[in-house]
């Protein structure tokens, strides 16, 4: 038997030829109608018996010889002979070979041959999900069981150090005492001593002893500038002077008693306001002891000082007499009027004058001693 494609031929004596997968294309000779690409015969009327045959019309469909519906199926089947060879000189209209479409869809698992197409294999996606969550949950779970196994370590290690405070172990707490605070383990603060600056030196200390009272003193550092206000009463400054010749600056009296205590030298100088004048006289000696016992021997009183446009004053008549004492020196006032009168018991100008030197001096005193602690804590 022959295995490969028949050539069938049209019915009669048509021409035509073979084309590839057993599709026929031509058209008959003779009185029989034309036949279509297709296979199928166009309405041309009724057809003619084709050829001398007298066989039945066998319209041909892709290759294929459909049986009439007149044929009688129990007849032989039809055995097709050899075309009749084309007419080169005419060929058919070509029918458009149409082209498989790629598909466009991705190759899934489950897909091929055996599965149907663009339907993936859910059974095996499903397989693959579940194998990835049952991965996931395994590292989930080392991940875990690897952070609790360092949260008991870490609690267990705070424990033990806690414990073991100051060498002895602490006994545990009971199930119903509360755990200590954090915290409450630690070491105290650390303390540091209260370092207290030492107090400035004492400006007193420096003008009590002649070895730390170093500084210039003369009528210019004792009593500076021309004029001085205290309050709201002006002074006008006179005459001064400096005698190492302590008795010849005072009454013989005083004179007496700076001489016996050790007198280093007198400063004086004169201060005018208001009708009234007073001399101030500063005695000086090594230690503020001399000083105090010169206060308490004074007698008499330092001479007044006249010049630099004060008249003489205080001279054989009535005048107010002060002494005082600071450190190593001791001062002293004579206050009266310029014009040679007698001070009364009910004098308050020259009261007042006297009172404003005094307080002047004694702050210039002072002012020496902070002077020299201060150049003193300079250099410590």
């Amino acid at each position: 038997m022959n295995d490969g494609p028949q050539q069938p031929h049209a019915p009669g004596s048509g021409q035509g030829q073979w084309q590839g997968q057993g599709q026929w294309h031509g058209q008959a000779q003779g009185q029989g109608p034309a036949w279509s690409p297709d296979g199928t015969v166009p309405a041309q009327g009724p057809a003619q018996n084709p050829g001398q045959g007298g066989g039945h019309e066998r319209p041909v469909l892709h290759g294929q010889v459909i049986p009439s519906a007149r044929q009688d199926p129990s007849q032989q089947p039809f055995v097709p002979q050899q075309p009749v060879s084309p007419d080169p000189s005419w060929a058919p209209p070509q029918a458009p070979q149409p082209q498989p479409q790629q598909s466009q869809q991705p190759d899934l698992p489950g897909t091929g041959a055996g599965a149907g197409a663009g339907e993936p294999d859910w059974s095996a996606l499903a397989e693959e999900n579940e194998a990835g969550a049952r991965k996931r949950r395994t590292l989930l779970m080392i991940g875990g069981g690897v952070l609790a196994a360092g949260a008991i370590a870490g609690i267990v290690a705070t424990a033990v150090v806690a414990s073991k405070t100051d060498g002895k172990p602490k006994a545990k707490p009971s199930a119903s005492a509360p755990a200590d605070l954090p915290g409450a383990s630690l070491p105290p603060d650390p303390e540091f001593p209260t370092v207290t600056p030492p107090p400035p030196a004492d400006p007193l200390e420096f003008i009590s002893s002649a070895a730390k009272d170093t500084a210039p003193l003369t009528p210019e550092t004792l009593f500076p500038g021309r004029k001085l206000t205290l309050g709201d009463r002006p002074y006008a400054k006179g005459a001064t002077s400096s005698t190492g010749s302590c008795a010849s600056a005072a009454s013989g009296t005083l004179g007496a008693v700076l001489a016996n205590n050790g007198c280093k030298q007198v400063l004086r100088a004169t201060y005018t306001a208001n009708g009234t004048a007073v001399t101030i006289g500063v005695a000086v000696f090594d230690s503020a002891a001399d000083a105090q016992k010169v206060k308490a021997q004074a007698k008499g009183n330092i001479q007044s000082l006249p010049g630099g446009g004060v008249p003489t004053f205080c001279r054989a008549v009535a005048c107010r007499l002060t002494t005082n004492a600071v450190g190593r020196y001791a001062y002293f006032t004579v206050s009266g009027y310029t014009d040679g009168q007698a001070v009364p018991a009910s004098d308050t100008r020259a009261r007042q004058t006297a009172a404003d030197i005094n307080t002047f001096t004694f702050n210039r005193i002072v002012q020496r001693g902070r002077d020299a602690a201060a150049a003193d804590a300079g250099t410590g």
